[in-house]
């Protein structure tokens, strides 16, 4: 199989010609949106009908779509001259076939089309492609100068050719050009060793090896390589992606059907059964032969293989080396190797002919660039950037994949408040290592520790694996530093890169007391023997903060509050991502964040320590008491958000909420996060229309692209009985994006409440797959549509889940729910009477309740009691006006 189309957006007309519909078809889109050309990217393959059966393979390997191939291109009914003349004028890329047969009318009616249109826009790409034998001299002589391919061009060189122009073309037209920072000093570093190389060792530098993790760009940095470092060479060389473990015949397979064409399952058991005879030295030859083709082009030819360069006991496999001792004897072969795993830095060593390098990960300034380039502007948050980069952890891969989620419809403000959606990318781009095997379970052991703790020296390591055989756990550092999984700094202290950190504590089920435990005793006995190394600070605060000790009184002294934020942060946006104990990391974060209390730093740096942590405390359930008194006295303004949400979330009182995230959105800190709780306060208390006036302070663009605000501004408007806005807005709901699910729980509830149990299940089960949907309100929905449809199967585990949540009103509701159907409308009534706050749900059960007491015989004939109902009946109504449905719970 050859490269598939997907490599195209990495190496533009590098294909080995596969189907490419998919991407072309979307370049063109795109193209079009902002292009003056009349049909970027589209190709007229022009010929005599002499050539079709060559011209034939050709048009079958590129977008049918975008081609102009012959009559049956031409749409029914349109004649042909003004088919041909049409079409040459919308193209983009005119592709000659020149031969002894191209001297026809038609041919050269095209030809003339051409050279008028490529006056008409100098755009225009000319491509000749001289076939059986055919000469320069009988072109024309405008034609002349026109890069053009040679006889030695195979069917699928000519693909990649026209290929690339397309490429070209649809940039001109505005296609936008990948973005590629952070790599300068490493593409310069490359570029000088290639100049440098003949006269420094002797020899051209023929083999160019990338390792690195998945997403770290090493495909980028190829093209980049390709385009420049080798900019003498002829552009659109093959890029063959090849099985994981690749060996020598699965390239001989590859390189020969890309050659002669696909092979047949027999000519490829017979390939196979001859070449696997070969020993390594004739493999090599055999390879080489193949290769010696793009060698002859001027091409540079790029090979993928996750693990297929060298084996387990880190030898090269026999055929490479041996490809690499061969190869200096043909001219202009040049190979880029993308890999994971390393070539053994002590045998290359001894390779003249080839160099390695590894592509690691980006600082969090290029991944914000990458960010603000890639987003459409419209959507573009630096705030919510700058938040993100983080959590991208170095990754641009990952930066890229946030881009495109943002212009699809995520805000980059809901990804800050929801990594689920970048988490689950990085997890999923590193899950072919830590599920394919490849690792033993002291390697996973070793990378456990360093995901927890950074810059750990291998003495440590040791001692905390318990290991007695000192080389064999060099070995397994020494596999797992091939695989770029961890890296070694200065000073002989090993760590992990941050991505591959994340994906260690979200999915380690290690026990970590014992492992801080032992950690914490290690370094403090470093620090009594007089060793206090400056990079085992981090790693000791970390051990004794989760054990929750005391700091020592020795660290405090050494400790920056640059180095103080790095953990405080790491640490709370590791407490989000765990999926057990959250509450009690969320209070390790606390514990930790407090040493910025007295430390001599700068206001912006305690600030944001101390904001972070009291955030934390109120997660974890605990009123920062120290953390607010102290922002208090040094009057750091994001104390009042601290103080609104603790009386939002723990003291209920959503009066002093308002007040206090009134003035903390005054003073214009965190202006999306203050308006979200203070709608929310405004709601809680009724206050409807002073809820509205806060979601106006967003503006609709962003308050279109993230679904609670947009939620809450419909609660408000209904609130203040303002249906026809409310509807308008509810419009919206239809095409913004669900990552919270209140989207499909407000609609569940809308449909619940009007007994519509069939669409309430439906926008219930849309809410359960939304990445970070509230559990427990789903379950309160399901649960109450579950008790009208007479099944009480949910009923102990959902009011067991509220009350665990602090949620009583809600378990009480459920409960007076089940009374209701059972009629018994005392048991429903005193449960309800213990709501204070109630909600239209809460009301509602409650009419239904008295309508069963107004059935009872004694009520029946009971003119006073009746009356006394009636006018509670009256006054339910009048209260269910004015509140809305399960504003508890928005």
């Amino acid at each position: 199989m050859l490269t598939r189309f997907g490599t195209r957006a990495e190496f533009p007309g590098s294909l080995s010609c596969q189907n490419v519909d998919d991407l072309t078809f979307s370049k063109r889109e795109n193209a079009r949106t902002g292009a003056s050309m009349v049909a970027a990217g589209r190709i007229f393959l022009s010929h005599a009908s002499e050539d079709k059966d060559f011209v034939q393979k050709v048009y079958g390997r590129l977008d049918a779509s975008s081609v102009f191939y012959d009559t049956k291109t031409i749409a029914p009914g349109q004649a042909t001259l003004n088919a041909m003349e049409k079409s040459v004028g919308e193209s983009s890329v005119f592709v000659l076939f020149h031969s002894s047969h191209s001297e026809k009318p038609w041919v050269d009616f095209e030809k003339d089309q051409a050279r008028i249109h490529k006056i008409l826009d100098s755009r225009t790409k000319i491509l000749v492609c001289p076939i059986g034998g055919a000469s320069h001299s009988s072109l024309p002589d405008w034609m002349k100068r026109y890069w053009t391919t040679t006889a030695d061009y195979k069917v699928n060189d000519i693909v990649r050719a026209i290929i690339h122009l397309q490429d070209q073309t649809l940039i001109d037209a505005g296609v936008p050009k990948e973005i590629f920072v952070g790599r300068e000093d490493l593409t310069r570093g490359i570029e000088l060793d290639i100049l440098s190389a003949p006269t420094q060792v002797g020899t051209p530098l023929q083999h160019l090896i990338l390792a690195g993790i998945p997403g770290m760009g090493r495909t980028s940095v190829a093209r980049s390589v390709v385009n420049t470092s080798f900019s003498g060479m002829r552009p659109a060389g093959p890029v063959f992606d090849l099985p994981d473990m690749a060996e020598a015949a699965d390239i001989h397979l590859r390189l020969m059907e890309d050659l002669d064409g696909a092979l047949s399952k027999q000519e490829i058991e017979r390939q196979l059964s001859a070449f696997q005879r070969l020993g390594p030295e004739e493999q090599a030859s055999m390879v080489l032969r193949s290769l010696s083709h793009w060698a002859k082009l001027n091409q540079v030819v790029v090979l993928r293989t996750r693990w297929g360069l060298r084996d387990r006991s880190r030898n090269l496999k026999p055929w490479l080396e041996a490809l690499f001792r061969l190869s200096t004897e043909v001219r202009n072969l040049r190979l880029v190797y993308i890999s994971e795993r390393k070539l053994p830095a002590e045998i290359l060593a001894h390779v003249k002919s080839a160099r390695q390098y590894e592509v690691t990960d980006l600082s969090e300034q290029n991944i914000q660039y990458i960010l603000s380039k890639k987003t459409n502007s419209r959507y573009f948050d630096m705030d919510s950037a700058v938040a993100i980069s983080k959590k991208i952890r170095g990754h641009p891969a990952t930066a890229h994949h946030v881009a495109f989620l943002t212009n699809s419809g995520l805000s980059l403000n809901s990804m800050d408040l929801n990594p689920e959606p970048i988490y689950a990318f990085q997890d999923k781009t590193l899950d072919a290592i830590f599920s394919s095997g490849i690792l033993e379970p002291i390697q996973k052991k070793i990378l456990t520790i360093l995901g927890w703790f950074p810059k750990l020296p291998l003495n440590l390591l040791t001692e905390l694996i318990g290991s007695n055989d000192r080389k064999n756990l060099v070995d397994k550092v020494w596999d797992l530093l091939d695989y770029s999984l961890i890296q070694l700094g200065e000073g002989g202290n090993y760590s992990v890169p941050e991505v591959v950190a994340a994906r260690i504590r979200r999915d380690s089920d290690m026990d970590s007391a014992s492992l801080f435990t032992a950690v914490r005793k290690l370094i403090e006995a470093r620090i009594k023997a007089g060793h206090l190394e400056a990079d085992l600070i981090d790693a000791l605060i970390i051990a004794v903060v989760n054990l929750e000790g005391v700091i020592p009184e020795e660290l405090r002294s050494v400790l920056t509050g640059s180095n103080l934020l790095s953990l405080v942060t790491e640490q709370f946006q590791t407490a989000k991502t765990l999926p057990k104990k959250q509450t009690e990391a969320f209070r390790r974060v606390y514990t930790l964040s407090k040493m910025a209390i007295g430390m001599r730093t700068s206001d912006d740096a305690v600030e944001q320590i101390l904001f972070t942590g009291g955030d934390a405390a109120i997660r974890g359930g605990i009123y920062p008491e120290d953390i607010i008194s102290f922002m208090s006295e040094k009057a750091l303004p994001s104390v009042y958000y601290l103080i609104g949400s603790h009386a939002f979330y723990i003291e209920k009182d959503y009066g002093k909420a308002a007040k206090n995230l009134s003035t903390s959105l005054r003073l214009k800190h965190f202006r999306n996060r203050n308006v979200r709780l203070l709608a929310k306060a405004y709601i809680r208390d009724q206050k409807f229309s002073a809820a509205k006036e806060a979601l106006d302070k967003i503006p609709d663009f962003q308050l279109f692209r993230d679904t609670g605000l947009l939620v809450l501004k419909i609660r408000s408007l209904r609130g203040m009985r303002s249906f026809k806005e409310a509807q308008d807005l509810e419009k919206q709901l239809d095409v913004a994006p669900d990552v919270f699910a209140e989207k499909s729980i407000y609609l569940a509830g809308r449909a619940f409440r009007e007994n519509d149990f069939p669409t309430a299940r439906k926008y219930i089960l849309a809410a359960k797959a939304s990445p970070k949907g509230s559990r427990l309100s789903i379950a309160l929905l399901e649960c109450a549509i579950a008790i009208e449809e007479g099944d009480l199967s949910l009923l102990a585990e959902t009011v067991e889940l509220a009350l665990a949540a602090g949620r009583h009103y809600d378990a009480w509701q459920m409960q007076a729910r089940t009374a209701i159907k059972k009629r018994d409308w005392g048991e429903a009534l005193a449960l309800l009477s213990r709501i204070d706050r109630k909600d239209y749900f809460d009301l509602h059960l409650e009419s239904r309740a008295l309508q069963i007491k107004k059935e009872e015989a004694d009520i029946a004939r009971d003119p006073a009691a009746l009356a006394e109902i009636d006018a509670r009946i009256e006054a339910i109504l009048v209260a269910g006006y004015k509140t809305i449905d399960g504003y508890r719970d928005v």
